[in-house]
C-alpha cells in the first residue's frame, strides 16, 4: 500500500504542468507581449532544464517570482510587456542546479527561448561534472 501511495504521488507531480506567469501591468492584449519559453525536458533525458524563477526591472523591484519563502515558483513559459528585464532561471541536472542571471531587451509580441549552457570541467576521477551555467535567451 505504500509502494502505491509513492507511484501515485510521483505520478501526480508528473501530469503537473505550470501555467505561465504574466507581468502585463498595461493590459495589454496578448498578441502584443513578449512569450519567453523554452523546452520541457523529461525525467530521464541527460538535459539541463531551465525555468525561470524570477524577473525583476533594472531598479531590483520584482515583477514575477518568489510568493512564499517555503515555496520555488519556477516557470517554463513568461509573457512580458516590452522593456528591458533582469531575468533569473533556475538549472537543474540530476542533483545540481544554478540560479544563472541576465539581463534581456524584450520586444513587444516576440517570441524568445531561453535555456541553460553549462559548462563542464573533469572530476578527480576523469569524469564531467558541471561547474558552472548560464542562462541564454533567443529570439525565435
Amino acid at each position: 500500500m505504500k509502494y502505491l501511495g509513492i507511484i501515485t504521488f510521483i505520478l501526480f507531480l508528473s501530469g503537473c504542468q505550470s501555467s505561465p506567469a504574466t507581468y502585463n501591468p498595461s493590459a495589454l492584449p496578448k498578441n502584443k507581449l513578449a512569450m519567453l519559453t523554452t523546452k520541457s525536458v523529461g525525467f530521464l533525458e541527460d538535459e539541463v532544464q531551465a525555468m525561470i524563477v524570477g524577473v525583476y526591472d533594472m531598479d531590483g523591484k520584482q515583477l514575477i517570482g518568489y510568493t512564499s519563502p517555503f515555496e520555488q515558483d519556477r516557470w517554463e513559459t513568461v509573457n512580458l510587456e516590452a522593456g528591458t528585464y533582469k531575468i533569473v532561471a533556475i538549472c537543474m541536472l540530476g542533483n545540481s542546479y544554478a540560479h544563472p542571471r541576465t539581463i534581456q531587451v524584450i520586444e513587444a509580441g516576440a517570441k524568445y527561448e531561453f535555456k541553460c549552457i553549462t559548462e563542464y570541467t573533469k572530476s578527480f576521477l576523469g569524469m564531467d561534472k558541471p561547474d558552472k551555467a548560464s542562462l541564454k535567451i533567443q529570439k525565435i
